[in-house]
């Protein structure tokens, strides 16, 4: 029963995240607060895609933690890469806003550096 509860909890936040990121992603540029504006683009993209990459590859995973699944890296980095090219994309029709390739490479880059992370633990925790 925990465990289904613990399931549950997981996909609400998953789901609360993702909601977060594009709300936040798809606001128009002047209704940002001046401290969203001011905080270096390639590090909010980085951070932000570092950890969805994390959250999502722990609720695609979850059913049988501690195994490297490639399976759950290629569905967490693809759903990661594909949020973020498409609210890239839809960024164009956001008033004061643009598609910028730089804003993909930040989410790549912290989509690279979560899965390079999980690996790097995962084969530690395989060896203890």
């Amino acid at each position: 029963m925990h465990r289904k509860l613990f399931r549950l909890l997981l996909w609400a936040f998953f789901f609360f995240y993702n909601l977060v990121l594009v709300r936040s992603s798809l606001l128009p540029y002047d209704e940002m607060p001046p401290s969203i504006r001011d905080v270096n683009g390639f590090l909010m993209h980085s951070v932000g895609y570092f950890f969805l990459f994390i959250l999502t590859h722990i609720v695609f995973e979850f059913p049988s933690p501690g195994k490297i699944k490639s399976r759950a890296f290629i569905l967490s980095a693809c759903w990661c890469l594909g949020m973020g090219v498409l609210l890239e994309w839809a960024q164009t029709f956001v008033p004061g806003r643009s598609a910028q390739l730089e804003d993909v490479l930040a989410n790549l880059t912290g989509i690279a550096l979560a899965a390079g992370l999980l690996k790097y633990l995962k084969k530690q925790a395989v060896k203890t």
